[in-house]
Formats: structure tokens, C-alpha cells, sequence
């Protein structure tokens, strides 16, 4: 369900839920984030952790709540598949198309996040055509007995949120809640976010295990359109409102059968329910050529799945593994334009899929490959392929791969009544990428370097000729990335560097919100024995841009931001924490026309009763 990929600096080892083709067998590029780096980043959500990230770009249209999606190597933010405990949570039939909106998920449910680069449809299938982001959240066994948070801070900011767990010797439960809310930012925007899960682990004895989970989420916001001008330089005062409520939802099976065979059968389902009302664009009074009509929409998407996972290893050298997965894809829009121009529509994508992979470990060396194959009723198959080695060198490691993705069209494409396409046919993305890893006694550091060159091509873009979504593009993305870690005693300090050269051919559009360069450095260390202090600092390039009302203005400047966490324990089980946003105050506009609130800080308290030690 969810597998890893190559070790990287950022942890010493990783555990994933019913993985296909496990991490340190594939020589691909992977980036872990382990609870104790989430804890010391002091995110709140999943788009607050990856923003301080700089090999993935997360593009937050408006303020904190906006929609925030996640870019890997130039690819668009739907060809990220994103998995929660496995389950793929991309939701296929709005607007965006498949992109997924990370402010929706806690940072207190996270155990892990596994950001895997590069195409990886031989395992996942359709829409992991730049990479995969698999969030693991905590299991009964992770987290505390009980958890109790409360924080509240600038612009109206309030949240609340606990968790219970309980463990027996077959059986483990858990559940969490919480809610949150910010006033208005900038101009009047905010947002209010509740959610809930409940998980459950069963062993029912020997090496049979079952795992079960389910989570909602409901995300509520306000702020000016995407590509509006924003609070500066939108001519409409309009607000655009927002209403999504997500469950998502998963059972697996697990058995060892003997030393050899390890299987799992299991299904999930993914549902989204969204109300979205969008005032009109204008590019001028009255109206002209560039002028986007108000839109008002209700949709609802459903996605089941069942699977079974196999992993095989006839021989100490030899392993190999394979998924074999039906899905059910289900949506439906109802909706209108400019108030009265109907805009609704209503489709169903039945898929099977199955992939298989094996690898080859001799000494130092190891070597993978594999292919997926997909088919579905509105496209022929497709078959996706990907090789990859790697050898160990004392402490250093060489690796390589490449491999084919691709992406399906979303419902919204293939069935909007004004700019849709039955016609359309899958985007395809080819990845090549190289790297070294090295470890270095003093200060345990960790250093990994990386070249990749990605290419896409059928990109689907908007045909202002025929007024229609078209397959007419094609792109790459090409660069280096530098990840590095240390630590000394109790301090830790780490970054990364980002150098990307990318663009698009046989058009005039330009990739919008790409920066050029990105880097981040962070440090956590000791005040006093009872303090610490967190420090992150995020450096994003200039990007280019278009906003409606004010097409002059195609770009954005690079801008820095810091945040620092200072947390202290008051007494056991009892921890106070400050945070400071852009202490520094720095004056940054992600698009154009929307500029960033400020300085922000919040205060809050966290209480927690750990699980006893096992004797």
C-alpha cells in the first residue's frame, strides 16, 4: 500500500504499513520526515511541515486555510499522489484536479511522511506521475495514553484538540479530535478545520495482524479567487467561500506464511463531499476578453478499492513482490456559471491494475525492476515500467533509476459541459535521476546528492481557440538536489538546496508558481534542560505568475521566511510551547496581489500521560 524508497539523511530507519516493494531495495530518491523532526518543526498541518521542505514546493493560494497544494520537479500538483496510511487521497472530480489540499490534515495525527520523487506509476498507478507523499499516522501503540492541546494566538487563532489510546495484549484502540479556527489575516479571509479518527490494531495471534482506520475532516475557508489579484488588485470585492468534508477510511489483513511469503489483503475508500462558490474575475470595467464568470458548484467523489499485496523471496538473493487492485471511481458536480449556464456533470471510472517488481541483491550490489499495467474503461492499457540500482561503498552509496508515469484525466476535465474534453487522454511523465549518499563519522552527518531530469508530454492545458482542455504540451524539469544533516550532542542542524531548470515546449505558457531555487536550514538546540529552541528558515526563488486584473505583473519576488518554536517542559507530562512566525516581519507575496499577514505568534500548552514502560 504504501512503500518507501532509498535511506536518506533524515532518519536512521522506517517502518511501512503493507509496503509493496520496500525502501532500501529501491534506489530511487526519498525523503523522511520521523515524528521527532514533525514534533520539533512545530507545524501545525501538513502544509505548515512540507512549506519548510525544499525539495517539494508547496504553493499556498491566499492565507493560512487556503487551498496548499505540493509540486515535485516541476510537476503539476495533481501528479502527486498522495496516500494517507495507504489509501490514496487525491480527489479526482473538482476544480483542481486531483491536487490534494494538505491544511486539511493535523500534524498531531503524523507518525511519518515518506516524500517519494520521481515517477512511480510501476507501483502506484495513475497520478504518481512526479511522486508520491505517503502520510503514515500514529498508530494505538505510537502515541500517549492520553493527549490534551490547547493554543490560541494572533488574528483570532484558537485550537483544541486530545486524543485517547488504550493497549491490550491483541488488541489496540485510539481515537483523536480537534478543531481549530483563524479570523481574518489579511483581508477577509480565515478559516475554521475539524477533524476526527478512530484506529484500531488486532492481533490475532501467530503473524496474523489486522489493521483498521477511519478519519474525517472538514475544512471551511474564505479568501479572494486564485488568480484574482488578491486583496491588492482585485476589482470584484467578492469572497470566494469553501466547504469540504473528507473521510477516509481503510481495513488490511496481514499474514506471514512460513519465512517466505508475506501477504496482505485489504480495500479503502476515500470520499469527498466540497461546496465551492467562486465571484466573478475581472480583467477590467466592463468587462473584457480575460473576464472568468462567477461559479457556484456542489461535488461529491467516491473512490473503493480492494487489493491484495504479495511479497515472495524464493531465495536469500531474490525477492519479489506484486499488487493486484480493483478501483471504483464515482463522481458527480452540480453547479452553474455566471448564475444561470449549467456547469454540472455526472461519471464513473471502473480500473484494474496490477504491478510487479523483484529485486536482486548480490554483496554490495542491488538491482530492481519492475512494471505496473493499468486498464480502464476510458482508456486502452497502459503499462508502466521502472529499473533502478544501487551499490554500498563502506559509507558511501551510488544509486540510479528510471521509470515511466502516468496520469488519467480527471472527471472535471473529461466532463465540465464549458471546458471539458471527452477526448482527452492520459499525461505521461519519463524520470531519470542519480545520486550519491554518504555518512560521516564526526557529528553523525549525512550528506546526499542528486541530478534528475524529468520529461512530460499530452499535458492538458486550456485552448483559448477552441475554448476547450486540450492535450497540447509537453514539459520537463531538470536540477540538483542537496540534503544534509548533523548533530553534536543536543544540537541538530540540517537544510537542503534545490536548483531547478524548467519550462514548457511547443506553447507560449509558461509554468506558473515554479521557483528556480529553493533552500531551507534548520537547528534545534538545548536552552536549558528543561528548554529548547527550534529554528527553520525557508529561501524560495522568483516565480512567475498571472493574476487577471493586472497581467503586467508576471512574476513574484524570492522572499525568505523564518519560524521558531520555543517549547519547555513545566513539569512531567505538562509542556508549554511559543511560536513565532516571520519573526523577522519580512514583506513576501506568494502570488501576486496576496501578501502575507505579518508577524504572527500563538502560545500553547500540551499535556500527555505516556504509556508505561513494558517490563
Amino acid at each position: 500500500m504504501a512503500p518507501g524508497q532509498s535511506v536518506a539523511p533524515r532518519a536512521e530507519s522506517i517502518t511501512v504499513i503493507a509496503e509493496p516493494v520496500p525502501a532500501d531495495t529501491l534506489a530511487g530518491t526519498h525523503t523522511i520526515l520521523d515524528r521527532e523532526e514533525i514534533v520539533r518543526s512545530g507545524a501545525r498541518d501538513a502544509a505548515e511541515l512540507l512549506r519548510f521542505v525544499a525539495v517539494v514546493h508547496l504553493s499556498q493560494a491566499g492565507s493560512k486555510g487556503s487551498l496548499s497544494s505540493v509540486s515535485i520537479r516541476a510537476a503539476k500538483p495533481n501528479f502527486t499522489l498522495v496516500l494517507i496510511d495507504g489509501v490514496p487521497a487525491n480527489d479526482i472530480g473538482d476544480l483542481l484536479g486531483g491536487a490534494f489540499n494538505f491544511a486539511t490534515l493535523s500534524a498531531d495525527e503524523i507518525e511519518r511522511v515518506d516524500i517519494l520523487r520521481g515517477p512511480l506509476s510501476s507501483i502506484y498507478g495513475s497520478e504518481a506521475v512526479g511522486g508520491v507523499i505517503s502520510i503514515v499516522l500514529r498508530r494505538p501503540a505510537d502515541g500517549p495514553v492520553m493527549r490534551l492541546s490547547t493554543e490560541g494566538g494572533e488574528f483570532g487563532y484558537g485550537s483544541a484538540s486530545g486524543g485517547l489510546s488504550r493497549t491490550w495484549k491483541r488488541l489496540g484502540l485510539s481515537g483523536d479530535g480537534g478543531f481549530s479556527r483563524m479570523g481574518q489575516q489579511v483581508l477577509d479571509d480565515g478559516f475554521a478545520s475539524g477533524d476526527a479518527s478512530l484506529k484500531a490494531d488486532v492481533s490475532l495471534g501467530g503473524s496474523k495482524h489486522v489493521q483498521s482506520f477511519m478519519r474525517w475532516n472538514r475544512l471551511a475557508s474564505t479568501s479572494f479567487p486564485v488568480s484574482s489579484g488578491g486583496p491588492a488588485f482585485a476589482i470584484s470585492r467578492a469572497i470566494e467561500h469553501d466547504r469540504a468534508d473528507q473521510i477516509v477510511s481503510g481495513t488490511n489483513y496481514q499474514q506471514q506464511v512460513g519465512t517466505r511469503w508475506f501477504y496482505t489483503a485489504g480495500g479503502d475508500v476515500f470520499s469527498r463531499v466540497a461546496v465551492n462558490d467562486t465571484p466573478a474575475i475581472f480583467d477590467r470595467l466592463p468587462p473584457g476578453p480575460s473576464y472568468v464568470p462567477s461559479t457556484a458548484s456542489a461535488t461529491r467523489f467516491m473512490r473503493w478499492r480492494v487489493l491484495t499485496v504479495q511479497q515472495v523471496h524464493p531465495a536469500r538473493w531474490l525477492s519479489l513482490y506484486a499488487v493486484t487492485a480493483f478501483r471504483q471511481e464515482n463522481g458527480t458536480s452540480v453547479g452553474n456559471l455566471a448564475g444561470y449556464l449549467p456547469a454540472s456533470y455526472a461519471l464513473s471510472r471502473p480500473t484494474f491494475s496490477f504491478s510487479g517488481n523483484g529485486t536482486v541483491t548480490k554483496g554490495k550490489l542491488a538491482v530492481t525492476g519492475g512494471f505496473g499495467l493499468e486498464k480502464s474503461n476510458t482508456y486502452h492499457t497502459v503499462i508502466s515500467p521502472r529499473v533502478g540500482g544501487s551499490y554500498a561503498l563502506a559509507k558511501t552509496r551510488l544509486r540510479a533509476s528510471w521509470g515511466k508515469g502516468f496520469k488519467l484525466p480527471s472527471f472535471y476535465a473529461l466532463g465540465s459541459p464549458l471546458v471539458g474534453n471527452p477526448k482527452l487522454v492520459p499525461e505521461f511523465g519519463t524520470g531519470f535521476d542519480a545520486g550519491v549518499e554518504r555518512e560521516f563519522a564526526p557529528a553523525a552527518t549525512k550528506v546526499s546528492l542528486t541530478y534528475f531530469d524529468n520529461r512530460y508530454r499530452d499535458l492538458v492545458d486550456f485552448d483559448p481557440t477552441v475554448f476547450r482542455l486540450v492535450n497540447d504540451s509537453h514539459g520537463y524539469g531538470r536540477g540538483l538536489e542537496l540534503e544534509a544533516s548533523a548533530a553534536v550532542r543536543r544540537v541538530r542542524i540540517g537544510g537542503e538546496v534545490s536548483y531547478l531548470d524548467a519550462g514548457l515546449k511547443e506553447t507560449a505558457n509558461r509554468l506558473r508558481d515554479v521557483p528556480r531555487w529553493s533552500e531551507q536550514i534548520r537547528m534545534s538546540l538545548p536552552v536549558t534542560r528543561a528548554m529548547g529552541l527550534d529554528i527553520a528558515t525557508v529561501w524560495v526563488g522568483r516565480r512567475y505568475d498571472y493574476q487577471v486584473p493586472v497581467p503586467q505583473y508576471s512574476t513574484v519576488g524570492a522572499y525568505s521566511i523564518t519560524n521558531a518554536k520555543l517549547r519547555w517542559n513545566l513539569r512531567e507530562g505538562l509542556e508549554g510551547t511559543i511560536r513565532v512566525e516571520n519573526p523577522f516581519d519580512r514583506k513576501y507575496q506568494e502570488f501576486v496581489g496576496f501578501p502575507s499577514p505579518g508577524i504572527y505568534a500563538s502560545a500553547g500548552l500540551t499535556y500527555t500521560r505516556p504509556r508505561k514502560a513494558t517490563p
